[in-house]
């Protein structure tokens, strides 16, 4: 999953002027299976989701989530 942050968008900012301030660096999560299934949400609409509202992610964002991936395939760090 990617949070893209690319500002106020589709909305207004507080001065009401269409703004780019908002923006911030992208993030990434990369959850395991087993966060996946407790958190997966089939939608009546047909959309399937995962839930995160209120869930701490912070050990899969960015460079946490990808040492997991190395973790669970046996890769260690690269070194020189």
């Amino acid at each position: 999953m990617a949070f893209l942050n690319i500002g106020y968008f589709f909305r207004k900012h507080k001065q009401g002027n269409l703004s780019v301030s908002g923006r911030q660096d992208a993030e990434f999560y990369t959850f395991s299976t087993d966060f996946i299934r407790r958190n997966h949400i089939k939608e009546t609409s047909g959309w399937e989701k995962v839930r995160t509202r209120n869930l701490d992610i912070e050990k899969f964002k960015n460079e946490k989530g990808f040492e997991l991936i190395a973790k669970d395939l046996g890769i260690d760090y690269p070194t020189k």
